[in-house]
């Protein structure tokens, strides 16, 4: 189905081997490059502004972290920063828009090769022990540092564990880690994949077209129908937030009709439409929330569509990118430099600055310090979670198809 410049489009994302025998090396460069623009951003770009974030972990800091006016050559960090707020681009915004276009496309791929309840195994293994043992650390770190200024600790045990299994913004508790809000969207995707999948049997455009409508759904009832509602502040919140994630997951599904489309190059032109559903279906709804909520999206319709861009960019040239060692390196630990880098990174910044420590090597110390951590969180926790979740994923699997032939014989 379909033929002239859509196909031709279709073939060019396809590049020149199947999906089903090749790694995307560019999307998986794309998601370390996402990761350095969120760390850089929110060290450099938060770090050396109003400390309004910083300071719900840190109270005692009152000015920027990192004072920039010590020396103007210290203004190098915050140039490139700079130069992408004059062309409307935010480092932050445009990371996690990334984020959620690759997690939407390889999350197809990975459904689809079993079935819901071994894909669900997997990503538990894959995103809850680094995530739990991140917000543990993170806590003591914060804890320690603001003890010994004699700052109150923001944490207590019913918000260390729900945002350990990233809850926190469900039950309405204080957060240990302003990043994990994306995570929360991506469970929430995953989930929402997952009953599609058991409903439909596979990611079809009436399984995507069906997803979101029920998710304007929520998106309506979350904005249009809980205003008169009194007594019931958690539940509501609960609403509230399944809109919010729900505006997310319209946007990742963007990535999984591209994945569909590079996959069935003849039959591409139904996903074509349930994008177009999708793109009508994001500015409708963050219409909705800009008058009736504003400011409260984690996201903005410029890094939206600047992510895009960068994703097709990244699908058309892929089979041309060949390894790069330095690439993959920070594609591998892009999980835990996401979420280690705050705010332990903004408590290294104000300690080195307490003690006199220069802007120019206080900030790549803390960025490389960083870095390290999360080279060591991925090697002794991320990767063997990680692969113990694809062994009990593959278990699961093959029981379940071990059960679907006995059914058959039968």
């Amino acid at each position: 189905m379909g033929s002239g410049p859509l196909k031709a489009i279709a073939n060019i994302m396809a590049g020149s081997s199947s999906s089903k025998d090749r790694r995307f090396v560019s999307l998986n460069y794309l998601r370390g490059f996402a990761a350095l623009l969120v760390f850089y951003g929110h060290i450099v770009g938060v770090g050396s502004g109003e400390p309004v974030v910083a300071r719900m972990y840190f109270p005692m800091i009152q000015n920027p972290v990192v004072d920039l006016s010590v020396t103007s050559k210290a203004h190098f960090y915050t140039n490139i920063l700079d130069f992408m707020a004059r062309n409307d681009v935010s480092s932050g915004g445009l990371g996690v828009a990334l984020f959620f276009l690759i997690s939407g496309f390889v999350i197809v791929r990975s459904i689809e090769s079993m079935s819901a309840i071994p894909f669900l195994v997997g990503r538990f293994f894959r995103i809850f022990p680094l995530c739990a043992f991140v917000i543990l650390g993170t806590a003591v770190g914060v804890s320690l540092l603001d003890a010994s200024y004699g700052a109150p600790n923001p944490y207590t045990v019913r918000n260390l564990l729900s945002s350990a299994f990233l809850m926190a913004a469900w039950l309405s508790e204080f957060n240990t880690s302003p990043v994990t809000w994306t995570l929360t969207a991506e469970v929430y995707f995953y989930l929402s994949l997952a009953v599609a999948f058991l409903v439909f049997k596979r990611i079809s455009p009436a399984a995507i077209f069906s997803l979101t409508i029920f998710l304007c759904g929520v998106i309506v009832v979350s904005n249009f129908f809980l205003g008169g509602i009194t007594g019931h502040d958690h539940a509501v919140n609960a609403i509230r937030h399944a809109g919010y994630n729900s505006f997310y997951v319209i946007y990742m599904l963007l990535g999984s009709c591209l994945f569909k489309i590079q996959k069935d190059r003849n039959n591409f032109l139904p996903y074509i439409f349930v994008m177009a559903l999708l793109v009508a279906a994001y500015f409708l709804c963050k219409g909705i929330f800009d008058t009736h909520f504003p400011h409260t999206l984690g996201s903005d319709t410029a890094s939206a569509c600047q992510g895009l861009g960068f994703f097709l960019l990244a699908l058309c040239f892929d089979h041309k990118i060949g390894v790069n060692r330095i690439a993959n390196f920070f594609a591998d630990i892009s999980y835990p430099l996401y979420l280690v880098h705050v705010p332990f990174g903004w408590g290294m910044l104000f300690e080195l600055t307490h003690l006199g420590v220069d802007p120019r090597l206080s900030i790549p110390m803390t960025l490389t310090t960083i870095v390290f951590m999360a080279w060591v969180l991925h090697v002794f926790i991320e990767r063997p979670a990680h692969l113990a979740g694809k062994r009990w994923a593959a278990r699961l699997n093959f029981s379940k198809t071990c059960e679907l032939v006995l059914r058959k014989a039968v």
